[in-house]
């Protein structure tokens, strides 16, 4: 049974766009975790303002009956 055939030119550009997308991942991996780090942050900041905003809200509401 023959084994296929791949021509080097076809091997030599998979294995640069192999190497090319491995380095742009890796560079790209300190952006994806400030990233994740941020959206956690603003959905702390977001539950913490609304915590704040209900509390001050149910004052007003228990006053104002």
């Amino acid at each position: 049974m023959a084994l296929p055939y791949v021509p080097i030119a076809s091997y030599t550009t998979y294995d640069a766009l192999m190497t090319e997308l491995e380095v742009t991942t890796d560079a790209a991996e300190p952006n994806a975790d400030d990233l994740s780090t941020a959206v956690s942050n603003a959905l702390t900041n977001k539950n913490t303002a609304e915590a704040v905003l209900a509390t001050k809200f149910d004052l007003l509401f228990l006053v104002g009956c």
